[in-house]
């Protein structure tokens, strides 16, 4: 008989039932008289450590048996005594509210709640189980990011992960044990095991914000949870040198194509590969005394960091090129400044980095380093700023890295002018281009 702590003064034991390894099972001796004094028992697993949904359970199953045995029995005894607690659970447990499905046709909302029930919940007088499929959806409906696109599609994504491993069970049952499935089968796949903590970011979350709006009495199998050898597989950023960049930019000149663009726009702008893929061609403003392209969130792009990484960074060099290629070649209508890689719809930021790295290690660039990739465009302006001794808190908002310091949040920050002079200082020469 398990024991449900309703309050700290009212517990409740719900009798014909075991709790085992946190699910909840249907188990009563069947009486005699009904076996022929074998003394067997009944059981079911209920598929649920919710004790509510149990509760509820058990009364449907034990009013079925006891309806053939023509007998009744309570099944809830009260270990203490509140009045209140015990009336709250029993109206949850014994008549909880039924949960309504829209109107079908033919059927008004004037009509009977009983009418109106979907088919399935009116055959077994209980509701639909909540499945690890149901809590994204869930965890989506409530986050603030609900209507950003890619934030949407990399949930799913990871989740989708997780449920291909694990199965659509329900939420209930999904445990620690699942928890360290996902992660042993990402790390036989090849996966990264920095690749693995950025889905169990998603994956922490979503049972977080479940468990807490549901208020459900139990831990999250993510919490805290450890992976072998983190970090251990990490590879570092290669940055350019200074003749493969050069050879890079001026491969980008004479190539002149979307592909290029992007390479030449992150390799003077040190910024993110999505940050570039999913401009819009408004961002590229070039009809200002200094031209500058304007990085901020976007419904079809988010920014890592939200709008902390939001930031104006003046055109120079090869990223100026690139910005007046892009305007001058774009097609009437045209919103976007990479339409190949980026529409309303979203913005396929993994697919840019893809063709930007399978160039960059191709054989025809001639680099001296052949596991180039666009992230090192970020690591190279990094180097080429401390070169020139910029002030760390300039670097850091010109490549919107996290600048710590109260101080640092209040104001406009440092203008176009101020970046400008820095950028210059870091741009390379190619006398042998014409502009």
């Amino acid at each position: 008989m398990a024991l449900y702590k309703l309050s700290p003064i009212l517990s409740v034991r719900i009798k014909y039932s075991q709790l085992r390894n946190g699910t909840y099972y249907y188990y009563r001796k069947i009486p005699s008289v009904h076996t022929g004094g074998t003394g067997r028992f009944a059981r079911k697993c209920l598929s649920t450590s919710d004790p509510i949904v149990a509760a509820r359970l058990i009364a449907q199953i034990n009013k079925d048996m006891e309806m053939q045995w023509h007998g009744t029995h309570s099944h809830i005894t009260p270990v203490a005594h509140n009045e209140y607690d015990l009336g709250v659970f029993l109206e949850k447990a014994i008549e909880p509210p039924r949960t309504l499905y829209p109107c079908r046709e033919g059927v008004t909302s004037a009509e009977s709640p009983e009418r109106r029930l979907a088919p399935p919940e009116r055959q077994s007088g209980t509701p639909p189980e909540f499945l690890l499929s149901d809590a994204v959806e869930f965890y989506l409906e409530r986050h603030k990011k609900r209507n950003v696109t890619d934030f949407v599609e990399d949930t799913r994504r990871n989740w989708d992960s997780f449920l291909s491993i694990v199965g659509d069970k329900p939420f209930s049952e999904a445990n620690r044990d699942d928890a360290h499935k996902f992660i042993n089968t990402r790390l036989a796949n090849g996966l990264k095991t920095g690749s693995i903590r950025r889905q169990l970011a998603t994956l922490t979350a979503v049972f977080s914000k479940v468990i807490a709006e549901k208020e459900l009495t139990r831990g999250n199998p993510f919490s805290k949870i450890q992976i072998a050898g983190d970090g251990e597989d990490a590879e570092e950023g290669i940055p350019f040198t200074p003749d493969d960049l050069k050879k890079t930019q001026d491969a980008c000149k004479e190539m002149d194509d979307s592909i290029r663009w992007l390479a030449a726009l992150q390799s003077d702008l040190g910024c993110r590969i999505a940050e570039v893929a999913g401009l819009a061609l408004a961002d590229l403003v070039l009809d200002e005394a200094i031209p500058y392209v304007s990085i901020k969130v976007h419904p079809w792009r988010s920014l890592k960091k939200g709008k902390e990484n939001e930031r104006n960074i003046p055109l120079v060099g090869l990223s100026l090129w690139a910005a007046q290629r892009i305007k001058s070649t774009a097609a009437n209508g045209q919103t976007m400044a990479f339409p190949r890689y980026c529409s309303v719809g979203g913005c396929k930021a993994t697919s840019a980095s893809g063709a930007v790295n399978k160039w960059l290690r191709s054989e025809q660039l001639e680099l001296t380093q052949k596991n180039h990739t666009s992230h090192d465009f970020r690591h190279a302006m990094a180097d080429r700023l401390r070169e020139v001794q910029c002030p760390e808190d300039i670097r850091k908002k010109i490549g919107g890295w996290k600048v710590y310091g109260l101080s640092e949040v209040y104001g406009k920050g440092y203008s176009l002018k101020v970046m400008l002079e820095w950028l210059q200082k870091v741009e390379l020469k190619h006398p042998h281009h014409i502009a």
